[in-house]
């Protein structure tokens, strides 16, 4: 592909999306976007399909301006058309456009319209776009579109320049000697021996550069994990495993797992049925993440089910949640204890670094409180309580 993004947006946005693409192309990645209009008609039509045709992924910036633009609703249209993957970016809580509801709907988008969660949303972008490039395709970070050659690579060369200059060696005359050695197998030459040394030295040399590329590598991730963290920048935290038992069953299709939690997916949700749940001393357990860290700085957490606006009603949704820590002895510490607003969009808890139990982090498990503290938004429909999705930032 000749660009990895295009970008569909408003004019009226030109300011904030100009961010996204500084940051995009600092990534090394190509960007296609129309900074200084495109006249209508034909040369409209050609110049927008053959640049939506020539990128792998489509950024639909959704706005109130671009969702009553018909140049988006075009761009979009053209994009399903195509088949490329559509990341949509909403820089405002305004709808989508109902020509476009239909193909965007279900999928997951990058919510930007809450200005403490920007720059968390900024690197999913990132994220989600290297997620989704073809594997084929450049590598962002060299912002250069001729592959770097892997350790492989290097070594096969390596490899066949030492046998190339073995077979190069001219071989020796008929003379005395020559013959002599024919003669008398004994006074075998050091040739036979080199040969057979030589797959020695090249798996040799093989192991050395392996070994070389991946101390070079850890040290680079090493300097970078230090380096952010003395800076005080968190990063988000790996989840290795997410236990809980009592999830709603699987229903339509939909499964409600916990690991749903952690798949990066708003559209998916974790979800228990409260007329059948257990409550522990008026608490009732929920999910615990098992994960890769040492402090926490912050959770992000989307409440209820972010499938649509619809979904998000008709399921109940927490609305008094408490995170804690389990130590080596199974004895609990409080990271955060307090209400979360009955909304969709991403929500940042602060947890103080001096937190009792926040160092050596290795399980976080959530809980919530019964209806009569306050604990739930009670759904329209349903009495089944759903969280779409739990990001951990701290420092490993």
């Amino acid at each position: 592909m000749k660009y990895d993004v295009f970008i569909s947006y408003s004019r009226k946005d030109t300011k904030i999306v100009d961010e996204f693409v500084s940051r995009l192309e600092s990534e090394g990645f190509r960007v296609w976007i129309d900074r200084d209009g495109i006249e209508s008609g034909d040369a409209f039509k050609r110049v927008i399909v053959k640049a939506i045709k020539e990128s792998a992924l489509f950024l639909f910036f959704s706005s109130e301006p671009s969702n009553t633009s018909p140049w988006t609703t075009k761009e979009v249209g053209i994009a399903v058309n195509y088949q490329k993957p559509i990341i949509p970016i909403k820089l405002d809580k305004s709808l989508y456009n109902e020509d476009v509801e239909f193909d965007l709907v279900n999928l997951d988008y990058i919510d930007y319209s809450v200005p403490a969660m920007q720059q968390p949303m900024m690197e999913k972008l990132v994220r989600t776009i290297k997620s989704k490039l073809p594997k084929s395709a450049e590598d962002p970070s060299s912002g250069q579109n001729k592959p770097q050659s892997s350790p492989s690579t290097a070594l096969e060369k390596t490899q066949q320049q030492v046998v190339a200059t073995h077979n190069s060696t001219p071989s020796p005359k008929k003379n005395e000697a020559t013959i002599q050695y024919a003669q008398h197998p004994q006074k075998t030459p050091d040739k036979a021996k080199n040969k057979k040394m030589l797959p020695i030295v090249i798996g040799a040399l093989l192991v050395l550069l392996v070994v070389l590329w991946l101390f070079v590598f850890k040290s680079g991730t090493d300097t970078n994990a230090r380096s952010r963290q003395a800076q005080g920048v968190p990063e988000l935290l790996k989840v290795i495993n997410v236990e809980f038992e009592n999830s709603l069953e699987q229903q339509v299709g939909n499964t409600y797992e916990a690991r749903n939690l952690c798949d990066g997916f708003s559209t998916t949700a974790w979800a228990i049925g409260l007329e059948k749940a257990v409550f522990d001393n008026d608490m009732l357990y929920g999910p615990v993440f098992t994960i890769k860290g040492k402090k926490l700085s912050h959770i992000v957490i989307r409440n209820g089910y972010g499938k649509n606006e619809n979904s998000f009603k008709n399921n109940t949704r927490a609305a008094r949640i408490v995170f804690y820590s389990c130590d080596k002895q199974g004895k609990e510490h409080v990271l955060y204890d307090g209400f979360l607003k009955d909304e969709p969009t991403p929500q940042r808890l602060e947890i103080t670094s001096d937190k009792e139990g926040n160092s050596d982090i290795k399980r976080i498990g959530m809980k919530f409180y019964n209806q009569r503290e306050g604990g739930f938004y009670v759904g329209e429909k349903w009495n089944d309580l759903c969280v779409s999705e739990v990001e951990f930032w701290g420092y490993e």
